[in-house]
């Protein structure tokens, strides 16, 4: 079968039990697993899951995909519809694919396993010693295999070493993050979109915007930004938070009221600060404003080697960062089938 047919075989698949007709009780199950509302986790199957990729979008993503003779794949547990595209792209390289799920998160990639015939993928035991485990996978691999890591920088780093001792290429899907980079009445007016990308999964995802570098007025952005967040958080309440997300937010919040600007909803945080940095993932936006063009551009590139993703209606921004994935803002959590989700394996 070709990387393409088994690629389509596993969006049949998808499209079967995550599509219109899903059960109810599968929901129910990933947002008690994820900690996410009910209703991020249906706005998540209907708007962040690629079930119905164009002829181009396939085609790009299997051009994209190296030959490998085998791939495993260690998925992570933040973005809980990230399997799907994590195992088609293992696909669009081999004909035998191993997966490893979180053990935090199993429910949406065995469900989608399920579906899928056996023949074109393996489920790998998740014992209590996560790296034994996959240790013994990367042993049974074959020569000119690869193994595809999605987790934190220290998952990552393990995996990697044993990778490396084992002879077995490595693509690493590190930790990441996005930033939108506009004009405030550009921000303004897309301000129920960036509200939208924001609140999917909860800020969880390496598309998901934490960063807002402000061309112009910086406030008229904010009180744009806070009213729309207000809305989606009428819509799409935020997870309960735990102890420790709470003190963190709400430091995060007095050390902005002292050296800027804090804005604060029931679900949602809006930080004004002269320079650019990262809050807590619960819905914390930092908002820092730029002089010009080629000013935001210069701030955007302290954000350093996790910044994965931006968003932006500007050539000059998508140009100075164009081994990023670049989307418009609204558009940062639905992304096109086109290759890996992360850009910066590429």
């Amino acid at each position: 079968m070709t990387p393409r047919l088994r690629v389509e075989a596993l969006l049949v698949a998808a499209r079967r039990v995550f599509g219109p007709g899903r059960d109810p009780t599968l929901v129910n199950a990933l947002a008690v697993e994820t900690g996410l509302h009910a209703s991020n986790v249906l706005w998540a199957l209907d708007h962040a899951l690629e079930l119905s990729p164009t002829d181009e979008e396939l085609d790009s993503f299997v051009r994209l995909a190296p030959a490998r003779s085998a791939v495993l794949v260690v998925l992570a547990a933040n973005v809980f519809v990230a399997p799907m595209r994590a195992i088609a792209w293992a696909l669009a390289q081999s004909d035998r694919v191993l997966v490893r799920t979180s053990r935090r998160a199993p429910t949406f990639t065995r469900a989608l396993l399920e579906a899928v015939p056996a023949l074109f993928v393996e489920l790998v035991a998740s014992g209590d010693d996560p790296a034994s485990d996959i240790e013994t996978a990367l042993t049974s691999l074959p020569e000119g295999s690869g193994v595809h890591v999605y987790g934190t920088a220290q998952t990552v780093a393990t995996i990697e070493a044993l990778a490396h001792r084992h002879g077995v290429s490595a693509e690493l899907h590190g930790p990441g993050f996005g930033a939108v980079v506009d004009h405030d009445d550009v921000i303004a007016a897309h301000a129920s979109d960036i509200a939208e990308d924001v609140s999917a999964f909860d800020q969880a995802g390496c598309l998901s915007p934490r960063v807002v570098i402000v061309i112009g007025d910086v406030g008229s952005a904010a009180d744009a930004l806070d009213r729309a967040l207000g809305r989606q958080g009428e819509a799409i309440p935020r997870h309960t938070l735990d102890a420790l997300e709470t003190a963190s937010l709400g430091s995060a919040r007095d050390a902005a009221i002292y050296a800027g600007r804090a804005l604060e909803g029931s679900d949602h945080l809006l930080l004004e600060l002269p320079t650019p940095t990262l809050a807590p993932a619960a819905r914390a936006l930092v908002l820092t404003g730029a002089r010009d063009v080629a000013d935001a551009i210069a701030k955007a590139r302290t954000l350093g080697p996790e910044l994965a993703t931006v968003g932006t209606t500007l050539p000059e921004v998508a140009s100075a960062f164009a081994h990023l994935r670049i989307a418009p803002p609204g558009r940062m959590q639905r992304p096109p089938l086109d290759g890996p989700v992360d850009r910066r394996v590429l």
